[in-house]
């Protein structure tokens, strides 16, 4: 068997691993981040939480299935380690980035909501 297909299983099943217990984590302890993000809104924290769940799924998948486009013909297992090694760093280094991102914007959520809700009322009481 070639030895790229098999990098490519095994990179497979390191990252869906990887990608879903993260996932789950994020979404099972993140809900509490959320209820104190959002305390005037808590009806909207579930639904965010699981649109957050499913564009993460989707987008580290996807990723992940792009990434072995670039991967070059390997000849020894020592190429093929090196070649999960870095793929999957690259990966995890991507989710970590994308987590921090996610704290930040969210952390700025209940700011936002408030202004366009005061604007909302500001323009229904002029009308």
């Amino acid at each position: 068997m070639n030895l790229n297909v098999i990098g490519y299983i095994i990179f497979f099943c390191i990252m869906t691993y990887v990608i879903g217990v993260v996932g789950w984590k994020l979404y099972k302890y993140g809900r509490p981040f959320l209820v104190n993000q959002l305390k005037k809104e808590t009806h909207l924290v579930d639904p965010i939480n699981k649109l957050l769940l499913l564009g993460y799924y989707l987008l580290n998948l996807g990723y992940v299935a792009v990434s072995i486009q670039n991967w070059k013909q390997l000849s020894t297992v020592i190429e093929l380690l090196n070649m999960i090694a870095v793929k999957s760093g690259t990966i995890i280094l991507f989710l970590g980035v994308m987590h921090f991102f996610n704290l930040y914007w969210l952390s700025h959520f209940q700011k936002i909501v408030t202004i366009i809700l005061n604007k909302n009322k500001i323009n229904n009481q002029i009308k």
